[in-house]
């Protein structure tokens, strides 16, 4: 009778480790996009114009992602750079303009970035 109340408890101890693993395993951080620069280029006019690719990551992540450059202020690569401009040209265009292969890449950081609005 003694062996099998301690068996009930430490199975009831093993299950309640489990639940308490599966219920950590359930709050995940939630994901947040930012750009992952792998180019940059100074611009004419002033500034730099960084180009990367979109990466989604762990919130947990952020920080360090931004301390190696990455940016969570971006825009699509071929959105309009000047679009005031009689014949604007894409970020896309204007980094490949300056010499930066954008391959793969998604997402440009135009610095000093305009407040988003």
């Amino acid at each position: 009778m003694k062996r099998l109340l301690c068996l009930a408890v430490v199975a009831a101890f093993v299950a309640g480790l489990s639940l308490s693993h599966m219920a950590m395993g359930a709050r995940k951080a939630p994901k947040v996009d930012i750009c992952h620069v792998t180019a940059s280029t100074r611009l004419d006019e002033g500034g730099t114009l960084y180009i990367g690719h979109v990466v989604n990551v762990s919130d947990n992540a952020v920080h360090a992602h931004l301390q190696h450059g990455d940016s969570l202020r971006f825009v699509d690569i071929d959105s309009l750079a000047s679009p005031a401009q009689p014949d604007p040209l894409s970020w896309r265009e204007v980094a490949e303009l300056n010499g930066l292969h954008t391959g793969g890449c998604n997402c440009a950081v135009p610095y000093p970035v305009e407040p988003k609005s």
